[in-house]
C-alpha cells in the first residue's frame, strides 16, 4: 500500500511516492529545510581557545595554532566534512563555508593568505567577513584564526529543552574531534542559539527552585501556626493547583 504515501504500480509492484516522501515503500518522510533566517547557526573556530570574562569579552588566541601548515588545513577540512556527513548534526550541505571554498581539495600550505585575499576580492561577499582573522588590515599579515559557520536544519525558535538535545550532540562531536586534533588545532564551538538556550534554562531552573523554596516555607509557617499537618498539606495543595491553573497546564 506504499504506506499511504504513494501509488503502487500494478505492473512492476513498485511505489511511486508522493511529494516529500521516499523509500521503497514511501515510509520515509523527507525533511523540509527550515528557513535561513530562523535556522540555528553553529560557528566552529580554530585559533581561539576562549574568551575573557567581563563586559567586553576578548579572544584568547591559541599560541600553537599553525594555519599555514598542511596538517592543520587538512584537519580543519576533515572536521567540516565529518560534520556535514553526520545526520545527527543536521548540517545543511550548502552553502559551503569560506574555508571550504578557499581550500576545496588539497591544502594550500604557506600560500593560504594569498588565496584568502583573492577569495574576498573576487567574491565581494560581506557574509564571509570575519571568517579569517589576520594581524593586518584587509586580510594582510598573519592568519590568527579560522571560522566556519555551519547552518543547521533546526529552528532556533525551539524551546530550550529541545535545543539542548541538539547542543549535546554538537558538544559531543566537538569533544571527539578535539581528542584527535593536532597540537594547536582544537576547535571552539560558539552559537547565539546555545547562549540563549543556556540563559533560558538558567532562568527556568532558578524560578523552579525559588518557587519550591517558597512552597516549603509556606508549609512550615502554616504548620507552626496551626499545628495541623492536614491543614498545612491542604493549603499547599491549593496553592499548587492555583499556580497550575494560572499557567494553563
Amino acid at each position: 500500500n506504499c504506506s499511504g504515501a504513494g501509488r503502487c504500480d500494478g505492473a512492476t509492484g513498485e511505489c511511486e511516492c508522493y511529494s516529500d516522501y521516499s523509500g521503497e515503500d514511501c515510509s520515509v518522510k523527507d525533511e523540509v529545510p527550515v528557513a535561513k533566517n530562523v535556522a540555528v547557526v553553529v560557528q566552529l573556530v580554530w585559533g581561539i581557545r576562549g574568551y575573557t570574562d567581563g563586559q567586553v569579552a576578548k579572544p584568547v588566541y591559541e599560541e600553537y595554532f599553525r594555519p599555514l601548515e598542511n596538517e592543520t588545513q587538512a584537519w580543519i577540512a576533515s572536521v567540516l566534512k565529518k560534520a556535514r556527513s553526520r545526520p545527527a548534526l543536521r548540517c545543511w550541505q550548502a552553502p559551503k563555508t569560506s574555508f571550504e571554498i578557499v581550500v576545496p581539495d588539497t591544502p594550500r600550505g604557506p600560500e593560504l593568505p594569498g588565496y584568502v585575499q583573492l577569495f574576498y576580492t573576487s567574491s565581494g561577499s560581506q557574509s564571509y567577513i570575519g571568517d579569517f582573522g589576520t594581524t593586518g588590515p584587509k586580510l594582510t599579515g598573519n592568519i590568527t584564526y579560522v571560522r566556519a559557520a555551519m547552518r543547521l536544519n533546526v529552528l532556533k525558535t525551539l524551546g530550550p529543552t529541545d535545543l539542548e538535545e541538539h547542543y549535546r550532540v554538537w558538544a559531543a562531536f566537538v569533544e571527539e574531534q578535539n581528542e584527535l586534533a593536532p597540537r594547536g588545532a582544537r576547535v571552539l564551538m560558539t552559537s547565539e542559539s546555545w547562549v540563549l538556550m543556556a540563559l533560558q534554562i538558567g532562568i527556568i531552573d532558578s524560578t523552579v527552585m525559588t518557587f519550591g523554596t517558597a512552597v516549603v516555607l509556606n508549609f512550615l509557617i502554616i504548620l507552626v501556626f496551626t499545628r495541623s499537618l492536614t491543614v498545612s498539606l491542604i493549603t499547599v495543595v491549593v496553592i499548587l493547583l492555583v499556580v497550575v491553573t494560572l499557567l494553563g497546564a
